[in-house]
């Protein structure tokens, strides 16, 4: 909303995913849109190299250059393709049943498995799902590194999707003394925040300037108002 018409062709547009075979179909899909580029990183609270966790990155069709889905094979068993982009530093992240019920209440027909239904057990999750995570490393960025290096003009829209990060991302942006002045809004991923991480992060936002927040589907938008 805040990129809409003209104006969005004048400004830069950094976007920043930290797995390669994200990244690549994320180079491809922006190629023609004016002055965007993808930078290949995680952001984090330190800089190096960190571990990152994926569910299905072993089992992707390379189809498409420009999308990211499982393999028919992985699909025909059972497996959700909304884990071909699933990734988080965090490996038990990937096991939150909150996460999986937010996502399309899925099931894995191997092994009857469901979200919070009679008779799937923790267990049983799992296990279903263990066989499917793949460990590698990503180059990690701070907030105040990832603006310093690739940032050079006042941002005007932040947008994060961290999957389940969201809230510290968000944190980590607003101490951050290279992106002052604030962005007009942020808006980040909050349907697998719990409500006290949600309530604390719209806290910290409103402390910044963010007085007007809406829900939208998934996500929260702040916007800040200039007084």
């Amino acid at each position: 909303m805040w990129l809409a018409g003209s104006d969005a062709r004048k400004l830069d547009k950094v976007l920043v995913e930290p797995m390669p075979h994200i990244l690549r179909a994320l180079r491809f899909n922006i190629r023609q849109i004016p002055r965007a580029r993808a930078i290949g990183a995680a952001v984090a609270d330190t800089n190096g190299w960190l571990p990152m966790f994926c569910l299905g990155a072993s089992n992707l069709s390379t189809a498409s250059p420009g999308v990211v889905q499982l393999s028919e094979k992985a699909q025909q068993g059972g497996v959700p393709n909304w884990v071909s982009g699933t990734c988080s530093l965090s490996r038990e992240r990937l096991f939150s049943t909150r996460d999986f019920c937010a996502r399309n209440r899925y099931s894995v027909r191997s092994s009857t498995v469901a979200c919070r239904r009679p008779g799937a057990a923790a267990e049983a999750r799992h296990a279903a799902f263990e066989e499917l995570i793949t460990e590698t490393s990503v180059h990690a960025m701070t907030p105040s590194a990832l603006l310093e290096r690739h940032v050079h003009a006042p941002v005007v829209y932040l947008q994060i999707d961290a999957e389940g990060h969201d809230d510290q991302v968000v944190l980590q942006f607003l101490r951050a003394a290279e992106l002052k002045p604030f962005p007009v809004a942020i808006t980040f991923e909050s349907m697998l925040l719990d409500e006290s991480r949600l309530q604390s992060t719209l806290s910290h936002l409103r402390a910044a300037g963010y007085t007007q927040q809406c829900q939208s589907g998934q996500n929260v938008i702040s916007q800040r108002v200039k007084t």
